[in-house]
């Protein structure tokens, strides 16, 4: 005797030979388009978001257990909240979409790209190429070329850090008062780059966000077309908002980079407006968003003195368009000096800020030990252990390429 049980599928309608057939009590036909929307409808209701989709060969090890207790809960609740708050680690990242569930500590796309140790490994393109031309054309050199990577917070800070980089502050020294204005305004870049990390699709695809700096203008290409209710009619303006990565984008809240209020373009926009820069241009595609910001215009042979991001004076120009002297690269970078102390020895936390003559224990966490935790350069000796008086640092084999490098 055999026993055939049928269940029903996860993802209604089912076709066989292209059709699709229901029964309702005692009939059994072949769905009208009455039926076929009901089922339509039962499916999107199962479907969960892919930004909470499980990674089943992951394990919770993959997740950094530091930067989930000493940034991301701290900036998710109140401290008494916390305080009172007995819950189990499993307990704590299960509540925030970080794994699956406290008794299935499988850790989900969230989870990965906001505390993955090694987030590539498991979402190749969860990262932003970042190229800068001097030309105008693809053909011109390259003076500088990073591919950045690490958990969310790392990203997002390492690009900020890019942009800054490689911005200059216009002085006009023609008038009786000089006017200072950068050759791109910071917010406009923050609000574009971030919106495309949150926005863009990390399914069925292995393309990074690409940041493409040239000298008359800025290249920011996402992967995947508009989502939902924002298409080529409706992109950019207010009141329309969707998100295809919606817990991606509640996490960048949590973390202070975005706000989301569904008005990223338009303060963008309003910043590039103040600024005298053209508007920014953006290309729609099925598969692909592009924007493009341009330079200000500057009138002929008006003198201009170019400085860096920092406030050091570069040279004299007409254009305003010179390259910076030094690249967020250099060794004035906090956790490339972090590395650089730590290639000879494993050392405590004291005597790195010994060694980099830093008192401010605030100041060390935050601009050196942390980022360098979070790009996995560096590594607790004790990592069950990470508040043990006897914890050290030490390289890991990232760490020592970065190292190599350098040499």
């Amino acid at each position: 005797m055999a026993v055939v049980i049928v269940q029903a599928a996860d993802a209604p309608p089912v076709r066989y030979k292209g059709r699709i057939w229901v029964r309702i009590g005692p009939r059994r036909s072949l769905a009208t388009a009455q039926d076929e929307r009901i089922l339509n409808e039962r499916r999107r209701h199962r479907d969960t978001p892919y930004d909470i989709k499980p990674f089943y060969d992951a394990k919770l090890q993959e997740l950094n257990k530091l930067l989930f207790e000493e940034e991301y809960l701290p900036s998710a609740f109140a401290p008494d909240v916390l305080a009172k708050d007995d819950r189990s680690y499993e307990q704590r990242l299960a509540a925030c979409k970080m794994i699956v569930s406290a008794d299935e500590p499988i850790p989900t796309f969230l989870g990965l790209v906001v505390l993955g140790k090694d987030t590539r490994r498991w979402i190749p393109g969860a990262y932003i190429q970042f190229l800068r031309i001097d030309g105008i054309k693809w053909s011109d050199p390259i003076i500088d070329e990073s591919l950045i990577e690490g958990t969310l917070s790392a990203v997002v800070k390492q690009i900020d850090e890019k942009l800054k980089a490689h911005n200059r502050v216009r002085v006009d020294i023609t008038q009786l008062v000089e006017k200072r204005s950068y050759i791109f305004p910071i917010v406009a870049l923050q609000q574009i780059v971030r919106n495309t990390i949150m926005h863009r699709t990390y399914e069925g695809t292995n393309a990074p966000v690409h940041v493409y700096w040239f000298n008359d203008r800025i290249e920011i290409m996402s992967p995947g077309g508009t989502y939902g209710a924002v298409n080529a009619e409706t992109f950019g303006k207010p009141g329309y908002v969707d998100y295809r990565n919606p817990h991606l984008a509640d996490a960048m809240k949590v973390l202070g980079f975005v706000q989301r209020f569904g008005v990223g373009i338009q303060t963008a926009r309003e910043a590039l407006k103040q600024n005298e820069n053209p508007p920014a241009i953006f290309e729609l595609a099925p598969t692909l968003v592009k924007c493009i910001i341009r330079v200000p215009k500057t009138k002929p042979n008006t003198p201009v003195i170019s400085v860096n991001y920092s406030g050091h004076v570069q040279k004299k120009a007409e254009s305003g368009l010179e390259s910076p002297t030094q690249s967020s690269t250099q060794s004035t970078d906090p956790v490339t000096k972090l590395v650089m102390v730590l290639k000879a020895s494993e050392l405590s936390a004291s005597e790195l800020r010994d060694k980099l003559k830093i008192k401010h224990r605030h100041t060390f966490r935050t601009n050196y030990l942390r980022p360098a935790l979070e790009n996995g350069l560096i590594e607790q000796t004790l990592p069950d252990k990470p508040n043990s008086r006897l914890q050290k640092y030490r390289l890991t084999e990232k760490g020592c390429k970065m190292v190599e490098g350098k040499k």
